[in-house]
C-alpha cells in the first residue's frame, strides 16, 4: 500500500503583488530608523524594505517547507499562482535540487561498485521523490486576494467549492442574521444565497498509482474582528466542510480515505484543555462539525496537550493549535501509530516555549517562516 506524507501550511502573505508592501498604518512615517517626510520617498524605501526582507522570509519559508519533506503539501494564504511559481523556483527549488543531486550523487556511487551506471527510471523515480510538479493555486473569495493552494509530487485533480453558498450546503443559522463583515471598506449583511466559504474548500484528489486520497484543503474565518463575534461563520464553514464530504462518500463516508487539512482559525483547548471564562464555564469555538469524533479523527491529539501549538499570539502571550489534519475514522484506523511533525525552526525568537534550533537568521520578532508551523503526518493508504 502507498505510503505518502501529507502537511498543511499558512505561508503567511505569500504576495508577489508590491501594491501590498505600500499598507501601512495611518501617520507611519519610519522605515527601520529612518524618517520620511515625503510620501513617495516613504512608498519607494517601504517597497525597498519589503522586497529586502521577503527574500529573507521566503529563504526560511522553504527550509521549513523542506523540513517537512512532504508528498502533498495544502498551502493558505497563497497570492495567486504565479506567486506561488516564483516561490517554488527561486526558493524551494534549489533546496530540493541539492537534495535530489546528493541521492543521485550517492545512486551513481553504489552502482559503479556494481560496474554500471544508473538507468534512466532509476534518475526519474528520484525526481518523482523530490520535485512538486503538481501546483495550484485557486482564487477564491478573500478581499485580500490569500487563496487556497496545493503542491503534489502525485497527479492531482482540484474542485473549488468557492462558490457554494449557505442555502445550497444547508448551514444558514438564525445567528448569522445579524452578521456583518466588512468587505473592501463597505459593510455588508450575510445573505442565504451568499457565498459560504470566505476564501475556499478545495477538494483535492492525489492520485498514488491504483490507490486515491482525497483532501479537504481549508482555511475558515479569521480571529481578527473577534473570536467570539466570528465564531458563527466558522461553524457555517466547519459544517459546510462536513457537508462537502458526507455528500462525497455519502453512507461510506466513514469508511472512505479522505482528509481535512488547513488553518481552522480556532482552537479547541489550549494545552489539551478548553479555555475557561471568568466563571469558570468553557469557551465555545466554531470548529464542532469537524472535529466531532462521530465524524473525524483529530490526529494531532495523538500528541502530548502541551506540544500541539502552531502558532504563537504575542500580545496575548499564547500558544495554540490553529492547524489541524483531521482523518476518517478508517484511515486513522489504519493507521494507529501515525503522529503529527510539528515544524517550528522558523519560528522567532519570542516563542519562547520552543527550545529546539531554529533556522539561520530568524530573528526576536522577523524573519521568520511564517506565523503558523508547517504539520505533516505520514500514512499508508
Amino acid at each position: 500500500m502507498p505510503i505518502i506524507r501529507i502537511a498543511t501550511f499558512n505561508v503567511e502573505n505569500l504576495f508577489s503583488r508590491i501594491a501590498y508592501a505600500d499598507n501601512m498604518a495611518p501617520g507611519e512615517n519610519h522605515v527601520g530608523l529612518y524618517r520620511f517626510e515625503d510620501p513617495d520617498e516613504l512608498k519607494l524605501a517601504r517597497r525597498i524594505a519589503e522586497a529586502v526582507a521577503s527574500d529573507d522570509k521566503r529563504q526560511l519559508t522553504a527550509l521549513a517547507l523542506n523540513e517537512a519533506r512532504a508528498d502533498v503539501v495544502c498551502l493558505q494564504e497563497v497570492d495567486n499562482a504565479n506567486a506561488l511559481k516564483v516561490f517554488y523556483e527561486r526558493y524551494l527549488k534549489p533546496q530540493i535540487d541539492t537534495a535530489a543531486a546528493i541521492e543521485k550523487r550517492a545512486l551513481r556511487e553504489r552502482l559503479r561498485g556494481e560496474g554500471r551506471s544508473p538507468a534512466i527510471e532509476e534518475i526519474g523515480a528520484i525526481d518523482r521523490r523530490h520535485y512538486f510538479d503538481w501546483r495550484q493555486v485557486i482564487e477564491g473569495n478573500d478581499g485580500r486576494g490569500i487563496d487556497v493552494g496545493i503542491m503534489s509530487k502525485y497527479p492531482i485533480r482540484i474542485t473549488s467549492h468557492a462558490n457554494r453558498t449557505f442555502a445550497e450546503l444547508g448551514v444558514w443559522a438564525p445567528e448569522l442574521e445579524g452578521y456583518r463583515e466588512f468587505i473592501g471598506g463597505k459593510e455588508r449583511l450575510l445573505t442565504k444565497s451568499g457565498k459560504l466559504f470566505r476564501r475556499d474548500c478545495l477538494e483535492v484528489d492525489v492520485d498514488l498509482g491504483g490507490k486515491s486520497l482525497t483532501v479537504f484543503i481549508c482555511h475558515l474565518k479569521s480571529m481578527s474582528q473577534a473570536r467570539e463575534k466570528t465564531r458563527v461563520m466558522r461553524q457555517a464553514e466547519s459544517m459546510g466542510v462536513r457537508r462537502l464530504v458526507e455528500a462525497r462518500f455519502g453512507s461510506g463516508v466513514g469508511d472512505a480515505p479522505w482528509l481535512v487539512c488547513g488553518d481552522f482559525n480556532d482552537y479547541i483547548e489550549i494545552d489539551g484543555a478548553p479555555e475557561l471564562d471568568e466563571e469558570g464555564n468553557a469557551v465555545p469555538h466554531g470548529l464542532g462539525p469537524l472535529v466531532d469524533p462521530a465524524f473525524a479523527v483529530n490526529l494531532m491529539e495523538r500528541r502530548p496537550a502541551k506540544d500541539r501549538w502552531t502558532t504563537y499570539y504575542a500580545p496575548g502571550d499564547s500558544y495554540t493549535q490553529l492547524d489541524f489534519i483531521l482523518a476518517s475514522p478508517a484511515l486513522a484506523a489504519a493507521n494507529p501509530k501515525a503522529i503529527p511533525d510539528i515544524i517550528r525552526g522558523g519560528q522567532p525568537y519570542r516563542a519562547r516555549r520552543y527550545e529546539g534550533p531554529r533556522y539561520p537568521r530568524v530573528g526576536w520578532d522577523r524573519p521568520k517562516a511564517s506565523d503558523h508551523s508547517p504539520v505533516v503526518v505520514e500514512l499508508e493508504v
